[in-house]
């Protein structure tokens, strides 16, 4: 199971999130989201929320998508994700690797 790998990076990326967040675009950073929604919140079940403000529209929408993963593939795809951009903040100096 991917459910080590995933706290420790999903721990990692929350105490880094500005770094995230100033690098990468807002699509990257959706997938990311959804993913880490679907495993920490389970299936979104909540109404949708009214388009605007925009930003909470598109994290309902992403995490949405990503209703019919199962947990576990949820976890393999926030890992497949997360680790290169960790990789490119490491190469760019942004923060340091993962203990």
């Amino acid at each position: 199971m991917p459910e080590e790998t995933f706290n420790k990076l999903r721990v990692f990326c929350t105490s880094n999130l500005g770094s995230y967040t100033d690098r990468f675009n807002s699509t990257k950073l959706l997938n990311l989201y959804s993913n880490y929604a679907r495993v920490v919140h389970g299936v979104n079940t909540t109404e949708c929320p009214p388009p605007k403000p925009i930003k909470e529209y598109l994290k309902w929408m992403a995490w949405s998508a990503s209703n019919s993963k199962t947990v576990e593939q949820a976890q393999l795809d926030y890992i497949a994700i997360v680790e290169p951009m960790n990789e490119e903040l490491i190469r760019s100096g942004v923060i340091e690797a993962i203990e």
